[in-house]
């Protein structure tokens, strides 16, 4: 699940200036980003779009080991 939060946002932030904590516990996840105040606009996007999807793509991927994730995004 690292990987592939890592792969989406590389396409996003620049210059990789992010770092992606993954908690899990039983079925249920928490997938904490952290970045610089420059890059949330670009993580969250107009209207909370890019994270909705994100949230979106990373729920469908899930589905199969039948986990359920919330992301978070935090200013360092």
């Amino acid at each position: 699940m690292h990987d592939l939060i890592d792969y989406l946002l590389s396409y996003v932030v620049d210059d990789k200036d992010y770092e992606i904590i993954l908690f899990e516990d039983g079925a249920q996840g928490t997938i904490k980003i952290l970045t610089s105040p420059d890059n949330l606009p670009k993580i969250i996007g107009k209207q909370g779009r890019m994270i909705k999807a994100l949230r979106t793509f990373i729920r469908a991927h899930a589905h199969n080991t039948d986990m359920v994730y919330d992301i978070l995004v935090e200013a360092r």
